[in-house]
């Protein structure tokens, strides 16, 4: 994957703003003595409008993440003393596992709060659990949202 890729796929998932692809994009143009057309697209035009473009005029695409790499990207960044912060990576996860393999420690976590909050109607006891369960998550999660870093961003 590409670091134009991988700024691409941070932008299409709410990980970075337009206006943070576009000042990674100028800084990446700066740096290379001779960049990319797509680059100085994305630079000049910005994410929204470089997609929108069919992909023979514009063939970097963000990539399509694994429950795993996008559980991974928001654990992460989020802040285990603002409830409303785990509960909202609680309830997205609980959404969004549905269907993916068992036998990921990451999925039962996630079933496990779509019990406590959809089932027994308990979203304190689902911030508990989180503010319990993922300190011992994050190295995983930080080791797999390592690849999609990107240099001055």
């Amino acid at each position: 994957m590409t670091p134009l890729q991988v700024a691409l796929t941070l932008w299409r998932y709410g990980h970075m703003t337009d206006d943070e692809v576009t000042a990674w994009a100028w800084n990446q143009v700066a740096l290379q003595t001779s960049p990319s057309q797509e680059l100085l697209e994305l630079a000049t035009d910005g994410p929204r409008a470089c997609l929108k473009r069919a992909e023979a005029d514009f063939p970097p695409r963000p990539v399509e993440l694994t429950f795993e790499q996008e559980f991974s990207l928001r654990a992460v960044r989020t802040p285990l003393q603002s409830r409303e912060s785990v509960l909202e990576l609680a309830k997205w996860a609980a959404k969004r596992a549905m269907g993916e393999d068992l036998s990921n420690p990451i999925v039962q976590l996630a079933y496990q709060w779509d019990h406590l909050i959809n089932d027994c109607e308990d979203s304190e006891a689902a911030v508990t659990l989180a503010r319990t369960s993922l300190p011992q998550a994050l190295p995983r999660c930080q080791a797999v949202s390592a690849a999609f870093t990107v240099s001055g961003a």
